[in-house]
């Protein structure tokens, strides 16, 4: 009873806190396709412009990547400051960049026999490239000369389903693949499948400090793993899209305005 009546509280403390959040956010720029925040709390987004840009407060300055790749089609993924990936599913294109933006390597899964590659993130380790190929139904792990070096059971046969991630996390050693029908699912980095956490309709999800927060039908979820259970925090009802790190959410606006909104 005292577990339910603290849910409650949070809940409801949690929604007039967003309302707040809302009234103190920047705007950071317009036109704007997506955006990302990597480990280190750089901000990345992806302009009309065909741009790629990023804003550091450690380095004091904003840097540009243009290609003409880049479009509302094209994903970014900062899961490495240090290798920021940029993905275009429907052409199989991947380019890797720097810190600074500066381009280090580009390729084509296509053209590496990989057509159907759902989520794809470069390891914390600066060596490798792991993908999900969903023809394959196998996580799979490319080195710096793009040569498989891993590849995982066929995890229909594990998990007696078929899945399609749309993001691939690496988290203490261990890989978190969210599929938005079934939730996340957790391996090792062997591959070895450890559990299910079933979070449905998913749009986004981010692990800070252990926790498991997630963007559901306009609001930010707290997953507890002790309790299994989904606990409301914040409600963002003005945005397309929500990016999260540990002290400011990021919100793109059916009007394409990227606006920070800092939370504690």
């Amino acid at each position: 009873m005292k577990s339910t009546i603290l849910i409650i509280l949070m809940s409801y403390c949690s929604v007039l806190f967003a309302k707040e959040l809302q009234e103190e956010r920047t705007l950071i720029s317009t036109d704007v396709y997506s955006a990302s925040i990597d480990p280190l709390q750089q901000i990345y987004y992806i302009n009309k412009s065909k741009q790629l840009i990023k804003t550091s407060s450690f380095q004091d300055r904003n840097y540009i990547y243009s290609d003409l790749m880049i479009d509302q089609n094209t994903s970014i993924n900062t899961q490495n400051p240090f290798k920021v990936m940029l993905y275009k599913k429907d052409v199989g294109d991947v380019i890797v960049l720097d810190n600074r933006l500066a381009k280090n390597s580009k390729m084509n899964l296509f053209n590496l026999g990989y057509f159907s590659v759902s989520s794809i993130t470069y390891s914390m380790d600066n060596h490798s490239i792991i993908l999900f190929d969903t023809y394959r139904q196998q996580i799979i792990k490319l080195d710096q000369q793009n040569k498989e070096i891993f590849q995982s059971v066929n995890l229909t046969q594990l998990l007696q389903k078929r899945i399609s991630p749309v993001q691939i996390k690496e988290y203490e050693n261990k890989l978190y693949l969210l599929d938005p029908e079934s939730g996340v699912y957790v391996f090792d980095q062997l591959g070895t499948y450890i559990k299910n956490i079933p979070i449905e309709n998913v749009e986004n999800f981010w692990i800070i400090s252990k926790q498991i927060y997630y963007y559901r039908d306009q609001q930010i979820w707290l997953y507890n793993s002790d309790l299994f259970e989904e606990i409301p925090q914040y409600r963002l009802e003005d945005y397309t899209n929500i990016f999260l790190c540990r002290d400011f959410i990021l919100g793109i606006t059916p009007q394409n305005e990227l606006y920070q909104i800092n939370w504690k």
